[in-house]
Protein backbone atom coordinates (compact mmCIF):
# COMPACT_ATOMS: atom_id res chain seq x y z
CA UNK A 1 0.00 0.00 0.00
CA UNK A 2 1.17 3.54 -1.16
CA UNK A 3 -0.02 6.15 0.81
CA UNK A 4 -0.20 9.93 -0.74
CA UNK A 5 2.54 11.93 -0.98
CA UNK A 6 2.16 15.26 1.46
CA UNK A 7 5.00 18.20 2.03
CA UNK A 8 5.92 17.27 5.91
CA UNK A 9 7.94 19.80 8.50
CA UNK A 10 10.24 17.23 10.05
CA UNK A 11 11.96 18.65 13.06
CA UNK A 12 15.71 19.31 13.57
CA UNK A 13 16.65 16.02 15.36
CA UNK A 14 20.22 14.30 16.32
CA UNK A 15 20.98 10.30 15.99
CA UNK A 16 23.79 8.03 16.26
CA UNK A 17 24.64 6.52 12.94
CA UNK A 18 26.25 3.61 11.79
CA UNK A 19 27.40 4.08 7.88
CA UNK A 20 28.13 1.16 5.66
CA UNK A 21 27.98 -0.23 2.29
CA UNK A 22 26.30 -3.57 1.24
CA UNK A 23 22.65 -4.25 -0.26
CA UNK A 24 20.08 -2.28 0.88
CA UNK A 25 17.77 -5.08 1.15
CA UNK A 26 20.05 -6.61 3.99
CA UNK A 27 19.39 -4.49 6.70
CA UNK A 28 18.35 -6.51 9.76
CA UNK A 29 22.04 -7.25 10.59
CA UNK A 30 23.06 -3.28 10.40
CA UNK A 31 20.52 -2.71 12.92
CA UNK A 32 21.59 -5.70 15.03
CA UNK A 33 25.02 -4.02 15.71
CA UNK A 34 24.16 -0.47 15.75
CA UNK A 35 21.68 -1.04 19.05
CA UNK A 36 24.97 -3.60 20.21
CA UNK A 37 26.60 -0.06 20.09
CA UNK A 38 24.15 1.76 21.48
CA UNK A 39 23.41 -0.39 24.59
CA UNK A 40 27.28 -0.53 25.04
CA UNK A 41 27.24 3.00 25.63
CA UNK A 42 24.56 3.50 27.71
CA UNK A 43 22.41 5.21 25.06
CA UNK A 44 19.20 5.09 24.46
CA UNK A 45 17.32 5.89 21.10
CA UNK A 46 14.06 8.77 21.72
CA UNK A 47 12.35 7.65 18.36
CA UNK A 48 12.19 5.52 15.93
CA UNK A 49 14.70 4.05 13.57
CA UNK A 50 15.55 5.78 10.03
CA UNK A 51 18.09 4.96 6.88
CA UNK A 52 19.72 7.33 4.70
CA UNK A 53 20.29 6.31 1.22
CA UNK A 54 23.01 7.71 -0.67
CA UNK A 55 23.16 5.51 -4.24
CA UNK A 56 20.84 4.91 -6.84
CA UNK A 57 20.55 1.25 -6.89
CA UNK A 58 20.28 1.23 -10.19
CA UNK A 59 23.29 2.46 -10.89
CA UNK A 60 25.53 0.94 -8.04
CA UNK A 61 26.12 -2.76 -7.64
CA UNK A 62 24.52 -3.68 -4.65
CA UNK A 63 27.87 -4.74 -2.71
CA UNK A 64 29.35 -0.56 -3.07
CA UNK A 65 25.88 1.45 -2.08
CA UNK A 66 26.10 3.27 0.70
CA UNK A 67 24.06 3.94 3.80
CA UNK A 68 23.56 5.07 7.02
CA UNK A 69 21.00 3.21 9.62
CA UNK A 70 20.37 5.50 12.54
CA UNK A 71 18.61 6.18 16.13
CA UNK A 72 17.59 9.52 17.36
CA UNK A 73 19.17 10.43 20.47
CA UNK A 74 18.39 13.18 22.86
CA UNK A 75 20.32 16.40 21.29
CA UNK A 76 21.73 17.19 25.09
CA UNK A 77 23.31 14.53 25.11
CA UNK A 78 25.58 14.75 22.14
CA UNK A 79 29.10 15.28 23.52
CA UNK A 80 27.63 12.48 26.23
CA UNK A 81 27.23 9.92 23.12
CA UNK A 82 30.24 11.53 21.15
CA UNK A 83 33.06 10.29 24.44
CA UNK A 84 31.00 7.03 24.89
CA UNK A 85 31.08 5.92 21.45
CA UNK A 86 34.66 6.95 20.59
CA UNK A 87 33.33 9.38 17.89
CA UNK A 88 35.28 12.59 16.34
CA UNK A 89 33.10 15.55 16.08
CA UNK A 90 29.25 15.35 15.53
CA UNK A 91 28.51 15.50 11.72
CA UNK A 92 25.53 17.20 9.39
CA UNK A 93 23.03 13.99 7.48
CA UNK A 94 24.67 15.35 4.66
CA UNK A 95 28.44 14.50 5.37
CA UNK A 96 27.69 10.98 6.28
CA UNK A 97 28.00 9.90 3.28
CA UNK A 98 31.70 11.13 2.91
CA UNK A 99 32.24 8.11 5.90
CA UNK A 100 31.33 5.21 4.29
CA UNK A 101 34.24 3.16 4.56
CA UNK A 102 35.27 0.86 1.62
CA UNK A 103 34.55 -2.06 3.44
CA UNK A 104 33.26 -2.10 7.64
CA UNK A 105 31.24 0.18 9.58
CA UNK A 106 31.46 3.85 10.69
CA UNK A 107 29.73 5.24 14.12
CA UNK A 108 29.05 8.47 13.81
CA UNK A 109 26.44 11.10 15.29
CA UNK A 110 24.57 13.07 13.10
CA UNK A 111 22.91 16.08 13.62
CA UNK A 112 19.75 17.10 11.20
CA UNK A 113 18.68 20.26 10.82
CA UNK A 114 14.70 21.21 10.04
CA UNK A 115 13.34 20.52 6.81
CA UNK A 116 10.29 20.34 4.32
CA UNK A 117 10.14 16.77 3.01
CA UNK A 118 7.74 14.85 0.65
CA UNK A 119 6.65 12.36 2.08
CA UNK A 120 4.47 9.25 1.11
CA UNK A 121 3.90 5.62 3.51
CA UNK A 122 4.64 2.16 2.54
CA UNK A 123 3.21 -1.05 3.84
CA UNK A 124 4.03 -3.93 1.48
CA UNK A 125 6.79 -5.77 -0.12
CA UNK A 126 10.62 -4.33 0.06
CA UNK A 127 11.14 -5.94 -3.24
CA UNK A 128 8.39 -2.91 -4.43
CA UNK A 129 9.94 -0.25 -3.05
CA UNK A 130 11.54 0.76 -6.27
CA UNK A 131 8.04 1.44 -7.42
CA UNK A 132 7.54 3.94 -3.91
CA UNK A 133 11.09 5.97 -5.26
CA UNK A 134 9.86 6.13 -8.36
CA UNK A 135 6.37 7.40 -7.29
CA UNK A 136 7.86 10.18 -5.36
CA UNK A 137 10.30 11.23 -7.70
CA UNK A 138 7.44 11.52 -10.23
CA UNK A 139 5.46 13.80 -7.63
CA UNK A 140 8.56 15.91 -7.30
CA UNK A 141 8.91 16.56 -11.02
CA UNK A 142 5.43 17.30 -11.21
CA UNK A 143 5.06 20.23 -8.33
CA UNK A 144 8.27 21.67 -9.45
CA UNK A 145 10.05 20.58 -6.29
CA UNK A 146 14.01 20.39 -5.66
CA UNK A 147 15.04 16.98 -4.01
CA UNK A 148 17.85 18.08 -1.26
CA UNK A 149 20.46 14.88 -0.03
CA UNK A 150 19.69 11.41 0.69
CA UNK A 151 15.90 9.99 0.88
CA UNK A 152 15.30 9.09 4.22
CA UNK A 153 12.76 5.57 5.45
CA UNK A 154 11.51 6.20 9.09
CA UNK A 155 11.25 2.76 10.06
CA UNK A 156 7.42 2.81 11.38
CA UNK A 157 8.37 -0.99 11.86
CA UNK A 158 11.71 -2.03 12.20
CA UNK A 159 13.15 -4.31 9.44
CA UNK A 160 12.45 -7.91 10.12
CA UNK A 161 9.41 -7.15 12.52
CA UNK A 162 6.93 -7.60 9.75
CA UNK A 163 7.55 -10.70 8.74
CA UNK A 164 10.77 -11.80 5.69
CA UNK A 165 10.98 -8.92 3.35
CA UNK A 166 8.49 -6.89 4.22
CA UNK A 167 8.28 -3.17 5.56
CA UNK A 168 6.66 -0.31 7.13
CA UNK A 169 8.32 3.01 6.60
CA UNK A 170 7.70 6.47 5.60
CA UNK A 171 9.70 7.92 2.64
CA UNK A 172 10.91 11.70 3.51
CA UNK A 173 12.73 12.95 0.61
CA UNK A 174 13.69 16.67 1.74
CA UNK A 175 13.27 19.51 -0.18
CA UNK A 176 15.44 22.59 -1.34
CA UNK A 177 14.49 25.87 -1.21
CA UNK A 178 11.33 25.60 1.59
CA UNK A 179 11.77 26.38 4.87
CA UNK A 180 10.59 24.39 7.93
CA UNK A 181 7.83 25.91 10.23
CA UNK A 182 9.00 26.30 13.73
CA UNK A 183 6.99 24.74 16.01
Amino acid sequence: MIGPIVKKDIPAFSAVALTTRGPYWKLSDVFARLRARLAEAGLKPTGMPLGLFYDDPAGVPPSETRYSICYPIDGALSSTAQRALGVADALRAADAAACAPPSGDVISLLEFPAAVAAVVEYEGPAADSPTVYEHLRSWIERTASVAQGAPRELYLAEPGTLGRGLMHVEVQQPLAGVTAREG
